[in-house]
């Protein structure tokens, strides 16, 4: 058990940690509430661009502060979410193997089971799709219709006003760049329809009855060229790679997640891979559910794919926040952190006497597997640097007594006799001593301080005074003169003087 000043220092660091927890919890929540707030408020915005005369990079552009105002707000969502993670796996350390509580264990178990990070995530996600479809939504709403941009199909019934002979004509025409049309009555009737150089048309009454079309080839068209979703054919290759693409999306996302050895490398690879067939996956509904003619790629087009890209690497960022580690010592910059190594080593006492023991206790952090230590394997390396050693260092390894599996946050405690001599055959010293688990390059933050030994020797007094000194079980003798104490006597002498008994006055 750990002694009082060490349960003392571990309940104060425990209630710093439930006081850091507590503030970063409120950081959060109010983070949250208001940033969620602005986020609706931007995709309002976004959702009534296409009553509001804006061109389309301005439109682009409120999308992209969209999307880029949610991913800062995740960004700053995790930075809280890592501080209360550490202090809440440093609070349940402290419970576990010092305080014997059970209050962060028992709200970590129940966050865990119900996986409730996950969803914080995909809220984010789902907040950066929603913007994208309304940029999609306002980029094809703003779009002209095919039917005035691409083709009109016009009958033109025509009756004679003073013969009584009709005459039907049917004009399926592009009229893009038609700059006037006049049309004369003379009374007679006779229809005339002329394409020239600048698009005029003239339509005259004659006294016979008769059609007459010039260059029509460049006039009409038989029907409109616009493909939706009931025009995909079979032998459609684009078609035929929309399907492609959305089956091997959906198995890269299986497996991606279906893995649990995923490291920060192979996150990332699968999230690239992820973002270029999301996109393309875009481009190819684009291209269907926008007007084209003779698949032309058209504007609308070329901005649904500018916003399925902006949208892609937004769900990228929040995908590698998610899953990044901090992998370098904040101190140096370049030795890796004690946390990486799915541990946590606890040292119950900082300072001890020569042959004293200490207790060591190891706590396995890793959410998958088990923390196996083998037998007679290094469990820890207890190291001194001094001069009084031979070869000017004292080290001793702990063993395994047998082959050991930790758990998820289990615990393993191991004790240390600081009486014991290292294989060198050095005799441990009071000094200064590092606890270094095995594996590890560096020492554990804490040091243990050893002191001489816990028999104290007599004391050795010389001098004249007047004293009583203690003898046995409540007998003292008290003693006049001038005399000296020397280390071992165990009675007072007697110098040229009467010896006297009385009460003990010690």
């Amino acid at each position: 058990m750990p002694d009082d000043e060490s349960y003392k220092n571990a309940l104060t660091e425990w209630k710093e940690a439930r006081a850091t927890i507590s503030k970063c919890d409120e950081c959060l929540d109010g983070l949250r509430r208001y940033g969620f707030t602005v986020i609706t408020g931007l995709l309002a915005v976004d959702a009534i661009q296409s009553y509001i005369k804006l061109g389309n990079p301005a439109k682009i552009g409120l999308i992209v502060i969209t999307i880029a105002f949610i991913i800062g707000l995740y960004i700053l969502d995790i930075y809280y979410q890592r501080i209360i993670e550490a202090a809440t796996i440093r609070a349940r350390i402290l419970e576990t193997t010092v305080l014997n509580f059970e209050l962060n264990e028992t709200l970590s178990d129940r966050f865990e089971q119900e996986d409730l990070k996950k969803y914080i995530k995909w809220i984010y996600i789902g907040f950066i799709l929603i913007a994208v479809l309304i940029g999609i939504m306002v980029v094809i709403s703003a779009a002209p219709s095919p039917l005035t941009t691409t083709s009109i199909n016009s009958s033109i019934n025509t009756t004679s006003s003073n013969s009584g002979i009709p005459s039907n004509i049917s004009v399926n025409s592009t009229l893009v760049h038609s700059t006037s049309t006049n049309i004369v009555d003379s009374g007679t009737l006779s229809t005339k329809v002329v394409n020239s150089s600048t698009l005029s048309t003239n339509e005259t009454n004659t006294s016979t009855s008769s059609t007459k079309v010039v260059n029509s080839s460049t006039l009409s068209t038989n029907e409109a060229s616009y493909k939706d979703w009931s025009l995909i054919q079979e032998n459609d290759k684009k078609g035929i790679l929309l399907f492609i693409s959305l089956i091997f999306l959906f198995i890269i996302m299986h497996n991606r997640y279906k893995s649990q050895k995923a490291d920060d490398k192979r996150i990332i690879l699968s999230t690239i891979i992820h973002m270029i067939l999301v996109t393309f996956v875009f481009v190819t509904i684009a291209y269907y559910i926008t007007p084209n003619l003779n698949y032309e790629v058209n504007i609308v087009s070329i901005l649904i794919f500018i916003l399925a890209i902006i949208g892609v690497i937004g769900a990228f960022f929040i995908e590698l926040f998610t899953n990044i580690r901090i992998n370098y010592s904040v101190k140096t910059g370049k030795l890796k952190r004690e946390s990486e190594y799915f541990e946590d080593w606890v040292i119950d006492r900082v300072s001890c006497k020569l042959n004293e023991k200490i207790r060591i206790t190891v706590t396995n952090l890793d959410k998958k597997k088990e923390l196996k230590f083998n037998s007679n394997g290094a469990f820890c390396v207890i190291t001194s640097e001094d001069k009084r050693y031979k070869n000017g260092r004292y080290e001793l390894t702990i063993d395994a007594k047998a082959n050991i599996a930790i758990p998820k946050y289990g615990t393993y405690s191991c004790l240390w006799d600081t009486s014991q001599k290292d294989a060198a055959g050095n005799t441990p010293l009071d000094g200064i001593y590092r606890i270094t688990p095995r594996d590890w390059k560096v020492p554990l933050r804490r040091t243990i301080v050893v002191s001489k030994g816990a028999k104290q020797e007599e004391p050795t007094v010389t001098g004249k005074w007047n004293s009583t000194v203690t003898k046995g079980k409540g007998e003292s003798t008290f003693a006049h003169g001038n005399w000296t104490v020397t280390k071992g006597e165990r009675e007072a002498p007697t110098i040229k003087g009467e010896r006297y008994k009385g009460e003990d006055t010690t």
